[in-house]
């Protein structure tokens, strides 16, 4: 064997094999990586949407009217939760606020200052809660969102952005009794 400069051809072959061989494993690391990824975000899409369907679903229990204007549109009104009717205590024990006035007579929650009034609505790919001046996120990143009444069931369809991966979710909110 001489012994010039330079690699000769087998070496050069060895390293290429060995080269290539390398660079094969990495590109399965890293396709494996990507489907775990996209795996992960697909979980927490789902998650982030069932808890934001939870949610909706747990404030349509407590409505005392819903009304459906278009199948991209929600309004209820319910008693407001920041209100103690429960203990007859003194507004300075109270950790919320009360309305400035309250009605005289029995206290029925149907009178309006003890209602809120909370509008659904699909603004910019987040469904929001619009609340007298207050602006909520319920959901993020959604492509559409459809409402439909069935009686006393009402049917939620949340379609996620990510359309391609086919992500939708729907659930059955069941109305009580005390609204039309």
């Amino acid at each position: 064997m001489r012994h010039g400069r330079g690699f000769s051809l087998v070496e050069a072959l060895i390293s290429l094999a060995l080269i290539s061989l390398a660079l094969g494993l990495v590109a399965q690391g890293m396709a494996k990586l990507s489907k775990v990824t996209r795996a992960s975000d697909s979980g927490s899409l789902k998650v982030e949407l069932h808890s934001s369907l939870q949610r909706l679903c747990s404030e349509l229990a407590s409505a005392l009217t819903v009304t459906i204007a278009n199948p991209q549109s929600l309004d209820i009104s319910r008693v407001d939760p920041s209100l103690n009717r429960t203990y007859n205590e003194s507004r300075d024990r109270l950790p919320w606020p009360w309305p400035a006035t309250l009605p005289a007579g029995p206290r029925d929650p149907n009178q309006p200052a003890y209602l809120i009034h909370v509008a659904y609505r699909l603004q910019n790919s987040n469904l929001v809660a619009l609340s007298g001046t207050e602006t909520e996120m319920v959901a993020a990143d959604l492509a559409d969102w459809k409402v439909a009444r069935n009686g006393r069931l009402l049917e939620i369809d949340f379609v996620a952005r990510d359309a391609a991966n086919g992500r939708r979710l729907s659930a059955v909110a069941f109305l009580p009794l005390v609204g039309p």
